[in-house]
């Protein structure tokens, strides 16, 4: 019957939830009073506060001389997820990285009383989008499994076009906002400013990644060089710009990852038999 397979997909999920990282810091406890988005709410003594490492979809807000810039589609359902999960509820608020933006909201990885980590559970849902962060800490890995496994059912946002991961010849119809892009690195070079990745070969029109050579200190960190992404499927999320066609400006390693292992150096040609 429909409900018992529906019953049986929700207890797989929650079987499947991962807890919190036990090492984050406490930033302290709060009730929420409100939810005003899919990422956003407000705690009962006033502080409002941004769930950090997602990012859930843009709600309708006003635009330049009075206009209004449209909603993104399943705005409103990705807000009352959040609200499902904890409005009215007791909530404490981890720190993953920095603690406030420059709007002066709260950024925290949020766990409800049950201990149900909320980020997580939005994003394994298919609520919200994965958006890591320049300090992500490296146990918040378990935030892109999350978005993995909700990709790969087709939950929530996944189920729409507007969501659906681009590749290098349709990331144009993104432009402008935040997307996950599929491709084959054509070539990648180094100028004495920036590193740019290229899935095409027209560099005027084809898609781009840049890095700037000051945030390539992260990179050297984790011992990843850009550069030698040549040829290989990766994966990037970012907002998708416009410069000499459709970009992504990628300032630390998170957002880019490689999808496939390094293809191993030719063999050596075997030495000449001497007599």
């Amino acid at each position: 019957m429909l409900w018992l397979r529906l019953l049986a997909a929700g207890l797989l999920i929650l079987l499947t939830a991962a807890a919190a990282p036990d090492d984050l810091p406490r930033l302290g406890d709060g009730r929420v009073a409100s939810v005003l988005s899919g990422d956003t709410l407000r705690l009962s003594d006033g502080r409002e506060v941004r769930l950090v490492g997602i990012l859930a979809p843009r709600l309708a807000r006003a635009g330049p001389e009075g206009s209004t810039i449209p909603a993104w589609p399943l705005a409103l359902e990705a807000r009352d997820a959040l609200a499902r999960l904890v409005d009215g509820k007791a909530v404490q608020l981890l720190r993953a990285g920095a603690t406030q933006d420059r709007y002066g909201r709260v950024l925290a990885q949020l766990v409800t009383h049950d201990g149900r980590w909320v980020q997580e559970a939005l994003l394994r849902d298919g609520w919200v989008l994965f958006d890591p962060h320049a300090d992500t800490p490296g146990g918040l890995e378990a935030l892109r499994q999350g978005e993995s496994a909700a990709r790969n059912a087709g939950r929530g946002l996944w189920a729409d076009p507007f969501y659906a991961v681009r590749d290098p010849d349709t990331v144009g119809q993104a432009m402008g906002r935040f997307a996950v892009v599929r491709g084959r690195v054509i070539s990648a070079s180094s100028s004495p400013e920036r590193v740019y990745i290229n899935f095409g070969r027209d560099w005027r029109q084809d898609f781009t990644i840049e890095i700037d050579h000051h945030d390539l200190a992260g990179f050297r960190r984790r011992h990843i060089d850009p550069v030698t992404l040549k040829g290989r499927m990766v994966e990037v999320r970012g907002w998708v710009e416009s410069l000499n066609g459709p970009m992504i400006r990628v300032t630390f390693p998170e957002p880019l990852v490689a999808l496939e292992e390094a293809a191993p150096p030719p063999p050596e040609p075997a030495a000449a038999p001497t007599h």
